[in-house]
């Protein structure tokens, strides 16, 4: 719905003035009668009414994505980091810290995993 909002918004913005009034549904029956029955299955007793099933949306505009590639990935930053190329931090205490914590983790294919193994086997001992 979003696709369909968004292009609304780009055909409207080509008007110089547009104004929108809300009718209440009680003012409205010939719509409501309308949109009903636009929403029964088609092939009923409806032979008045022409359906058409579309295979495909009637917007067929490619998403746009941005991409954003960033060194930084937060938390797993610094464990990376240590397990690709042994880089602590500064600080003795944080340095500690994850020494300790990078040993539940490694690396597969450039994707940090952490490893289930190692959990279980020290809950064991």
């Amino acid at each position: 719905m979003k696709k369909y909002l968004d292009k609304t918004k780009e055909q409207l913005g080509q008007f110089k003035e547009y104004e929108f009034r809300h009718i209440p549904r009680e003012q409205n029956d010939r719509a409501d009668a309308l949109s009903k029955l636009a929403s029964t299955k088609p092939g009923g007793n409806n032979r008045s009414l022409i359906q058409e099933i579309l295979q495909s949306p009637s917007i067929s505009e490619e998403e746009k994505v941005l991409a954003i590639s960033s060194q930084d990935q937060g938390w797993m930053t610094p464990i990376i980091s240590y397990l690709k190329s042994e880089i602590l931090p500064t600080d003795k205490k944080e340095a500690k810290r994850l020494k300790w914590e990078a040993q539940y983790y490694t690396i597969i294919n450039d994707i940090l995993y952490k490893n289930v193994y190692r959990l279980l086997t020290q809950r064991r001992s």
